[in-house]
């Protein structure tokens, strides 16, 4: 149990090293080019019908989470029924 929290805890500080780093490096090109858009090297935010807008990297993509969960489950009904 102790190797699985280390690992957890190993790979949530390599994932918070990961995003200052893009935000440091967003924010040094941000004040060299003068833009004007807002600073994202990584937001998540949400928007409606359980719909999610993720930005990486300056490109944004939105997500439906609540279509995924709707296909996953109709995707699992189908397997129990096959087997």
């Amino acid at each position: 149990m102790r190797q699985i929290m280390l690992c957890l805890a190993a790979l949530l500080a390599a994932l918070l090293l990961l995003y200052a780093g893009l935000n440091v490096a967003e924010r040094g090109v941000h004040e060299l080019l003068a833009l004007e858009r807002p600073v994202a090297a990584f937001t998540l935010r949400r928007g409606l019908e359980g719909r999610f807008e993720i930005t990486f990297g300056g490109s944004s993509y939105l997500v439906n989470f609540g279509q995924i969960v709707e296909r996953l489950k109709a995707w699992g009904a189908q397997l129990s029924l096959t087997f």
